[in-house]
């Protein structure tokens, strides 16, 4: 047995008993454990109070509580989200499993796509840098998912990398279908004897709302009893990312005039109650968009509608759509395909042999090979003997990340300007100019200098040459003379008096002469 505490950013089963995808992910992870004879507590931001929920309890996640923490536990598990940076920056001591599955760096980019916001770059690339480079163990939930991570640190530079640090652990269903009261909870909003399409959970930027819709418009022309209905759009604990994409949905579902008739929109449910909704659907459609999201994702509505036993329509776009078409566990269509999609729910909704053989099949799947008691094998090996992983990157992000955060606090963004024109950014640009074109005069400058001292030289060597020239001209000239002069015949009678006239008699004879 191992003492585990797993750190949850978000109030679990709260208020009235809600729970997201993220944290019935972690609650269903917990319990898992709890199974497997670990005692395991879970730690909440924004705690009220100390409760046992099911043999687990739950504790606030401050400095008082955890300040012993290394004391008190063997090991911690935590999501990745946001709030992994306020989580590394207070726990360093204990070892600490990741869960990676939700891959926020790729979610954030579909949120802030197009967009002036520094939403990916804090809410995505910055908790993802700062889990892989301070986690211990790490687990997600496809290859793809994997490889991702892997790339990652590998860019980071961890070197001592290895395939035994990052494990795929799917989150799957529990292995027994849930026992559930009759509520009827849709059929007090929907009507009597209505074949339910069930669309469910929040309404994020990559799903695909429309498709759905316009096929709905024409399966009700074949089919009036036949209704889709979206449940918890807009998810209340981040209304920011989904709110948006709601108000679009309800209004384009009332633009095809189909609103409250054969399209339906209710309100988030609690954790027992989404079950009660499962069973009452025929179908579970699931829609998204063809991205880098979808590649990379892991959908917990359709891990929920396998726990359910409810056969599943997607578009085969993702790892679990993969899975559906490989065991017959359900229909895949291709992305924004309303006619496709439209074609394949009618033969689903008029052959209940069929929905109840890919029941049965989800049934098999589950407890033989895809129940959470098997899937959460790699979480339990590393809590059983926990360790910390020694690693650093060679490239210091972190001060390259608090220097670009510095730097866009410092931005004075002009709020009237149509195209976001950075006031900074602009000054940096004239003075970079003016310093190009200070160097282009310079530059000019020198080379008319050179050309200058060039001909001045050139000027200088010409000049030196005629007076070279003048001189052997000169030098030539007195050769000539010379030669004249000696071969005359005065120059022998020069020759005997310049001889004479240094004798001794010579000199008496030039003194008396004078």
């Amino acid at each position: 047995m191992s003492r585990i505490v797993c750190f949850s950013y978000e109030r679990l089963f709260y208020p009235d008993n809600i729970l997201s995808g993220p944290g019935l992910r972690l609650w269903e992870m917990a319990s898992a454990l709890k199974r497997k004879n670990h005692k395991v507590n879970i730690a909440e931001l924004n705690h009220e109070r100390d409760y046992t929920k099911e043999g687990i309890n739950f504790i606030s996640w401050d400095p008082i509580s955890l300040r012993n923490i290394e004391k008190q536990y063997d090991s911690a598990i935590i999501l990745l989200s946001a709030y992994v940076t306020k989580y590394f920056g207070e726990i360093k001591k204990i070892p600490t499993l990741v869960d990676l599955t939700t891959p926020i760096a790729i979610e954030s980019q579909a949120h802030s796509l197009g967009k002036k916001s520094d939403f990916f770059l804090n809410e995505g690339i910055i908790p993802t840098f700062i889990a892989l480079e301070k986690g211990d163990f790490f687990v997600c939930s496809n290859e793809a998912q994997k490889n991702f991570y892997i790339g990652m640190m590998s860019l980071m530079g961890i070197s001592n990398l290895n395939q035994e640090l990052i494990k795929i652990a799917y989150f799957a269903p529990k292995k027994e279908k849930p026992i559930l009261e009759n509520k009827r909870i849709l059929e007090k909003i929907v009507g009597k004897n209505k074949k339910v399409l069930l669309w469910m959970g929040s309404m994020f930027s990559w799903y695909d709302y429309k498709t759905p819709i316009l096929a709905m418009k024409e399966i009700a022309k074949e089919q009036k009893d036949a209704v889709l209905v979206f449940v918890g759009a807009n998810n209340p604990n981040i209304t920011a990312l989904t709110k948006e994409n709601y108000r679009k949905a309800l209004s384009y579902a009332k633009s095809q005039k189909l609103i409250n008739k054969n399209v339906f929109f209710i309100d988030w449910v609690n954790y027992e109650d989404r079950m009660n909704i499962y069973a009452e659907a025929k179908i579970a459609v699931v829609t998204s968009y063809d991205s880098a999201e979808s590649a990379l994702c892991y959908r917990t509505r359709i891990i929920d509608s396998f726990e359910a036993r409810l056969p599943v329509i997607c578009t085969d776009n993702d790892m679990l759509s993969k899975i559906i078409k490989e065991k017959n566990l359900g229909e895949s269509v291709k992305v924004q395909d309303f006619e496709e999609l439209s074609k394949k729910i009618l033969i689903m909704l008029n052959n209940e042999k069929k929905l109840s053989a890919y029941s049965k099949r989800i049934d098999t799947f589950i407890k033989n090979e895809f129940n959470i008691d098997i899937t959460i094998k790699p979480i339990d090996a590393f809590c059983k003997a926990p360790e910390k992983f020694s690693k650093k990157s060679k490239i210091d992000f972190l001060s390259l990340i608090n220097e670009q955060e510095k730097r866009i606090k410092e931005l004075e963004y002009i709020k009237n300007d149509k195209i976001a024109t950075n006031k900074t950014l602009v000054e940096e640009i004239t003075n970079f100019q003016l310093r190009y074109n200070n160097i282009l005069k310079d530059k000019a400058e020198s080379e008319q200098d050179l050309k200058n001292q060039i001909n001045e030289r050139k000027k200088e060597s010409e000049d030196k040459k005629g007076l070279i020239e003048n001189q052997l001209e000169i030098i030539e000239k007195q050769r000539k003379v010379i030669g004249e002069y000696r071969a005359s015949i005065v120059y022998p009678f020069y020759k005997i008096t310049h001889s004479f006239g240094n004798t001794q008699i010579g000199k008496i004879i030039s003194k008396l002469i004078k």
